[in-house]
């Protein structure tokens, strides 16, 4: 049978599949429509795509080796002549031709769709996944939290995004129905980063829950990815129980470009100094002379001077949390410090929020024996 659609589209439609790591996609014909589908580790997605040219029904494998093919190809038309069993198969574009074949066709199951979903900006989504994937690939901790994202719609009206590396814990939260509200599911760091960076930049994204799995929609590609199965860290409580009664404000990128400096004269654990005092803030590297400082207005802080020691790339986060230019950082001795950003969402949502844990006295000495 021979199959012709544009060329553009169908690219399109396959890049977005093997964005998720699957090696070949089933592309099936109908009409003057297709669809693109793949499958790797627990992830599916398939791409809808218009073929401009009337076809009869079939379906064909196209591995990845045929997308570079025809992203080179100069011709705006593809034929794709393929035997009934769909495997083998030869395309041509121009005066180039591809002949590939595949031990079977793949017909991918799609998971049920999400009977509610919530509506995200795609610009807003790959934000969070992008502040927050960096977080959960960080640790070298084996536990499965530490190499997810969580999200949880435990509370109604509310959707949290979460990622922990048992240094830095960082979280931002959206308003959703009030009526809303769904098992927490925590979905691998590089699978839902996968996901979020084949959506279209201005799409609206329908993100839903449904047995066991998360759901990422849009009219150009839909995408599922299954929870990791166990319990999720009670990450509310470390919120709660993080900062102190003494807060300082501070614009982001003010508190980000300070410990990018800092990190310059760190010492080979990555520790730097916050120290915060009357005159403002300051982010050096431990035992040397060097800092940055910022100075905000001190009413609300009294005369206490006040230094916190931390892994410098626990705030790799920062420059994408939230959507505020400020934040606010509450902290008190002995406590990890608390990072809010400065600002309300919808229906009275707080927004992101960050808990940056310090470095233990055993790092600290472990530091100090290797510069003696």
């Amino acid at each position: 049978m021979i199959l012709t659609t544009v060329r553009r589209p169908l690219i399109d439609a396959l890049r977005r599949v093997a964005s998720v790591g699957a090696q070949s996609a089933t592309v099936r014909f109908d009409g003057t429509t297709a669809s693109a589908s793949g499958f790797c580790e627990g992830v599916f997605a398939s791409a809808p795509f218009e073929t401009g040219r009337e076809n009869g029904s079939a379906s064909v494998v196209v591995p990845r080796v045929a997308v570079s093919f025809l992203s080179e190809a100069n011709d705006s038309t593809v034929e794709i002549d393929v035997d009934d069993s769909g495997c083998d198969a030869v395309f041509r574009c121009g005066t180039s031709r591809l002949r590939t074949s595949s031990p079977t066709v793949a017909e991918f199951v799609r998971p049920a769709a999400a009977t509610r979903t919530v509506a995200f900006a795609s610009e807003t989504l790959k934000r969070v996944v992008r502040a927050l994937a960096p977080i959960a690939k960080s640790g070298d901790d084996p536990r499965y939290a530490l190499r997810t994202i969580c999200l949880d719609a435990t509370e109604p009206g509310r959707l949290s995004f979460v990622a922990t590396n048992g240094r830095v814990l960082a979280a931002e939260t959206f308003a959703t129905p009030s009526d809303f509200q769904a098992e927490r599911r925590a979905i691998p760091a590089e699978k839902i980063a996968q996901i979020v960076a084949a959506l279209d930049d201005d799409a609206t994204v329908e993100v839903g829950f449904v047995d066991g799995f998360v759901t990422f929609g849009t009219p150009t590609f839909w995408a599922s990815a299954p929870s990791v199965v166990g319990d999720y860290p009670p990450w509310r409580r470390v919120v709660e129980a993080a900062g102190g009664p003494k807060t300082a404000r501070v614009e982001k990128a003010t508190l980000a470009n300070a410990v990018r400096l800092a990190k310059i004269v760190a010492d080979k654990k990555r520790r730097i100094r916050l120290l915060f005092d009357l005159t403002g803030f300051t982010a050096s590297s431990v035992g040397a002379e060097i800092g940055t400082s910022v100075v905000w207005d001190a009413a609300t802080y009294d005369s206490e001077t006040f230094a916190f020691d931390v892994d410098s790339e626990s705030f790799a986060f920062l420059e994408r949390f939230g959507e505020a230019a400020a934040v606010e950082i509450a902290f008190a001795e002995r406590k990890p410090l608390r990072i809010n950003e400065v600002a309300t969402k919808a229906n009275g949502v707080s927004g992101a929020v960050a808990v940056v844990m310090p470095m233990g006295p055993e790092e600290k000495r472990e530091s100090k024996g290797k510069r003696r």
